[in-house]
């Protein structure tokens, strides 16, 4: 007790000695002793955060400067071609319908085939013309578009057409299976493109089957995702032009140690750990 005594005494924790000199009165010992215990308190809740905190929240940074052996994946691409195939409206209408230019009900099924053809999240009220028409009941509007916007002449072969909600659409998206319209594509005949190292110019040629003046909405991400509405290139070019566009990627890996932490702590997923459906 007396070496206690002696090392509180002493002691340079502000509090301590006054809780054993023998001047103070045992009023003020007992609130030096509420004042340490609060402190000590306090303190172990000051540690207790900042180790949660660690644990839940872990920075780590690393640099690597070997960067002529980096690769990357080239990004993926949905390209939305506005064409309209003439020759494909005729078709249609006359399939369906079993009418020609020279009738008065051209024009109107030649609207609601347009509208189809360019259907997108945007404009869905231009089908309220045709609501109760009993004769559009067993239209597949599935193959309608893809005879009206010639979808099935692929852009190159590792593209495929896909619905997406600004209409038909051809991406190279790993996830292409969930938007494929109609017949899901064959992966082994599938050309996928080749990794890029650092300071590679990689180049990706798009040949859409298309004559005179074309809207194109191009839509760049990775191949780990679809396209998003908002994230749109647009562009016009004749049959003729040649459109080159330049991406510069810039990509984030994540170390091989991150596996080793908790998902609570990495505050992600692996692809293996979700739950997901895709």
């Amino acid at each position: 007790m007396d070496l206690l005594h002696t090392c509180a005494e002493e002691s340079s924790v502000h509090g301590l000695p006054h809780l054993v000199a023998k001047e103070r009165h045992w009023l003020e010992r007992v609130i030096w002793a509420v004042i340490v215990v609060i402190s000590i308190y306090c303190s172990y809740a000051v540690c207790l955060s900042t180790w949660t905190r660690y644990q839940e929240n872990p920075t780590v940074l690393t640099l690597e400067t070997d960067y002529r052996h980096w690769t990357y994946r080239p990004p993926a691409v949905t390209i939305c071609p506005a064409f309209i195939n003439d020759d494909g409206i005729r078709e249609v209408i006359k399939k369906y319908w079993n009418v020609g230019e020279e009738s008065d009900l051209y024009p109107f099924y030649k609207q609601f085939v347009t509208a189809v053809a360019n259907t997108t999240y945007a404009n869905m009220n231009a089908f309220l013309p045709f609501v109760g028409n009993m004769s559009f009941a067993k239209v597949n509007m599935l193959e309608i578009a893809r005879t009206v916007r010639n979808l099935d002449t692929m852009p190159s072969k590792n593209f495929v057409p896909v619905i997406t909600e600004t209409g038909m659409c051809f991406t190279s998206s790993n996830y292409s299976r969930f938007q494929n319209i109609g017949t899901p594509p064959n992966e082994s005949t599938r050309t996928w493109p080749s990794s890029c190292f650092s300071y590679d110019l990689c180049k990706s040629n798009v040949i859409l089957s298309a004559y005179g003046v074309v809207k194109i909405h191009l839509f760049v991400h990775t191949e780990d995702e679809v396209m998003v509405a908002t994230d749109i290139i647009k562009n016009e070019m004749n049959q003729t032009e040649l459109v080159e566009v330049t991406v510069l990627v810039d990509q984030i890996v994540a170390s091989s140690g991150l596996k080793n932490l908790s998902p609570t702590r990495r505050k992600c997923l692996y692809d293996h750990e979700s739950k997901l459906y895709f």
